[in-house]
């Protein structure tokens, strides 16, 4: 008779905190700089911050995620809750950057004009996680869902 397989230990959830920060700044395209048009002012976001494990030393930096969702504005709630405990397991922050409820935006997904945005969103993120201290700046990753997946791809270039 085989042998029984253990059980895994049920992975404890990881509980978000709420945090605001900056989008990054939006430069002025060079025909609204001809213009002498300002450039738009940032945004401040929200967004769900999932801490890491407990660092090993009092001056350890971790790695993190920065998460964009797609059109829809947020990820499926089970997916985002396991997601994060598998990072925070594996010694990894995450921040959900929400883009569109700061910008009184619905889900976009017939048509997604704010690519620039969350190109700013996830610039601002970046800033966020490095300047709150215990990430490493050279650790850190974008993930975007559908179409942040471009915006993901160019806040990183």
């Amino acid at each position: 008779m085989p042998a029984a397989v253990p059980a895994l230990a049920a992975e404890p959830k990881v509980t978000p905190e709420v945090v605001r920060f900056a989008s990054a700044a939006v430069p002025p395209t060079p025909f609204a700089a001809a213009r002498r048009m300002e450039a738009e002012a940032p945004v401040m976001l929200a967004g769900r911050f999932y801490r890491a494990g407990a660092a090993k030393k009092a001056d350890e930096t971790v790695p993190a995620l920065v998460v964009l969702p797609g059109c829809l504005g947020q990820v499926e709630p089970d997916l985002e809750a396991q997601l994060a405990t598998r990072f925070a397991r594996a010694g990894m922050a995450m921040l959900v950057v929400d883009s569109l409820l700061p910008r009184l935006r619905h889900p976009q997904c017939q048509w997604d004009d704010g690519q620039v945005d969350r190109v700013a969103d996830a610039v601002g993120a970046l800033d966020f996680l490095v300047a709150m201290g215990g990430v490493d700046p050279a650790r850190v990753a974008v993930l975007g869902y559908g179409r942040a997946g471009s915006a993901a791809l160019a806040a990183v270039a």
